[in-house]
């Protein structure tokens, strides 16, 4: 896992701990230092391709689905 990931990752499992709920892209951005919400997306890939987290698809507006991202505290055990 890149170290950027890992940050992201420790970040979501902290921030979900504390208010029970995913943060949006721009905290993550902020947390991370990044100026573009797209690489966040991208990192956000790579820790669901690694199992780290799942999406979930937020369909309150049926015609602009949202991926709305979870860490999954729990999900890899070592």
């Amino acid at each position: 896992m890149t170290k950027n990931a890992k940050k992201l990752l420790d970040f979501l499992r902290k921030y979900i701990e504390k208010n029970k709920i995913s943060p949006n892209y721009e905290e993550m951005k902020e947390h991370m230092g990044l100026k573009s919400k797209s690489s966040i997306f991208q990192y956000l890939e790579y820790l669901e391709e690694q199992g780290h987290i799942l999406s979930l698809i937020h369909i309150s507006e049926p015609t602009r689905p949202e991926r709305i991202w979870y860490a999954v505290l729990c999900l890899k055990k070592k």
